[in-house]
């Protein structure tokens, strides 16, 4: 759990989301993807906007704005990238 992205502020992709774009994207995705248990993350940060299904490592379980920050959930699934994850998380 924590943060799981940020408008209003440059991230790590040297981006910056506006706040509307942002909201607007997360709700979607939450009702299309975190709702119904398709919401997936790779085991590191991709270059692109598709998950590689090579690469899952976690299930996005929950979405939520305060402020400008997304707050989030997952559950680390048990899979190879999964269990690599689970070993640099502990």
């Amino acid at each position: 759990s924590g943060i799981f992205a940020q408008s209003e502020k440059l991230n790590r992709n040297q981006r910056v989301y506006p706040r509307e774009i942002l909201e607007r994207e997360i709700s979607s995705h939450i009702t299309e993807k975190v709702g119904q248990r398709l919401s997936y993350g790779e085991l590191n940060h991709p270059t692109h906007f598709h998950v590689n299904p090579d690469r899952i490592s976690h299930r996005i379980t929950e979405l939520r704005f305060d402020g400008n920050d997304v707050y989030g959930k997952a559950n680390i699934l048990d899979n190879n990238c999964g269990k690599i994850l689970e070993s640099i998380t502990i």
